[in-house]
């Protein structure tokens, strides 16, 4: 999916700079500590069901009309921009969410095409900044650590953003347990249906296990000690 976002909102450029820049500006620590029970940042665990180290680092951001589970922003004098920047964001993400749906209640037969659309009020949504520190790559080779263990995302859906690294695959429904590379593409976006839609559509629309690896030919080419 393509050309969807405001192109003057030189949203790649900025959006890379402001996920790479949350977790080097090393406030995170700080924002757990005064306020450990809203805390937005995740720093992965150990998967029970897989035995697996899920190594990866996050920062959460959802409506700031969400009360029940406020945001925890950054100040504006250690990370100049970043709120208004997210914000902004974050609504934008929606709308084009919001046309998606619109889509597929279209494509599914809907008369209706805000049907799907009427059950978002947009308040609820989650908006994930994910960075995955470097690791030793035999780590990852010999599935001792993994960067996100294949599952499904049980919300509506999820909508992707990608860097040129790569490293996100996708289940070959075909191949069950063989994993296919989502290569990036500039300026795209990865959709991929989760749980709840699944269950709405009857099945029309069914969802993609999917996973965080390493790029191979990064590994191949530069014989990296860490991804």
């Amino acid at each position: 999916m393509q050309g969807q976002l405001d192109p003057s909102f030189l949203f790649w450029e900025i959006y890379e700079y402001v996920s790479s820049s949350i977790f080097i500006c090393h406030y995170r620590c700080l924002l757990c500590l005064a306020n450990p029970t809203h805390c937005p940042c995740s720093f992965g665990g150990v998967d029970t069901l897989l035995g697996l180290l899920d190594l990866q680092e996050s920062y959460d951001i959802g409506s700031d009309e969400n009360k029940e589970q406020p945001n925890q922003w950054i100040p504006d004098e250690t990370l100049p921009g970043f709120r208004a920047f997210m914000t902004r964001f974050y609504w934008e993400c929606f709308k084009v969410g919001g046309d998606i749906l619109r889509a597929l209640a279209l494509g599914i037969g809907l008369e209706d095409e805000d049907y799907l659309l009427r059950k978002h009020s947009g308040h609820n949504n989650q908006l994930r900044l994910l960075h995955y520190p470097p690791v030793p790559a035999e780590e990852l080779e010999s599935q001792r650590m993994a960067r996100m263990p294949a599952h499904t995302d049980w919300s509506s859906m999820t909508m992707l953003f990608q860097d040129d690294c790569g490293g996100l695959e996708v289940e070959d429904p075909s191949n069950p347990g063989s994993f296919v590379p989502a290569t990036p593409v500039k300026n795209a976006i990865v959709m991929n249906v989760g749980d709840l839609l699944q269950m709405w559509s009857n099945g029309e629309f069914f969802f993609y296990i999917f996973s965080v690896s390493y790029c191979c030919q990064m590994l191949e080419f530069e014989n990296l000690q860490g991804i």
